[in-house]
């Protein structure tokens, strides 16, 4: 298990108060830390029971961890991609109507790996936007 003080060194926790959502020592997106493109996550204890029956729960995440790849502008929901998929998959959410959908990965939250997988996102859809400008013509 990761040591929590690399952790809160690299992810600054949101409001610094006691957390009574958490679960198992979860430390919950968009309540224990803000969600941002490259935070590597799991499904939470909440985002599991919640999702059991839907299309982006456990049956695609296979219990797998993803990365965030987009989040919304209030920064109350997030793309993420999953290791088990190819695509990102979803809206989660962080926040949105009281719900945490996602947990912090233990492992792999460093400022740099999340940098490294941030700048990936970034390169990917520039790619994205370029492969699509360059079929429809507008190039």
């Amino acid at each position: 298990r990761q040591d929590m003080a690399t952790v809160s060194s690299s992810i600054l926790p949101l409001g610094g108060q006691p957390d009574l959502l958490r679960f198992n020592d979860e430390v919950l997106v968009g309540l224990h830390v803000p969600a941002r493109v490259g935070l590597k996550v799991l499904l939470s204890y909440q985002g599991i029971v919640e999702l059991k029956n839907d299309s982006i729960g456990h049956k695609l995440t296979r219990g797998r961890n993803g990365y965030i790849t987009r989040v919304h502008e209030n920064g109350n929901a997030c793309m993420v991609k999953w290791s088990a998929t190819e695509n990102e998959c979803g809206w989660y959410r962080a926040g949105a109507y009281g719900t945490y959908h996602l947990k912090l990965h233990e492992m792999g939250n460093s400022v740099a790996e999340v940098e490294d997988r941030k700048n990936r996102v970034e390169s990917e859809s520039t790619m994205d936007a370029l492969l699509h400008a360059s079929s429809s013509g507008n190039l």
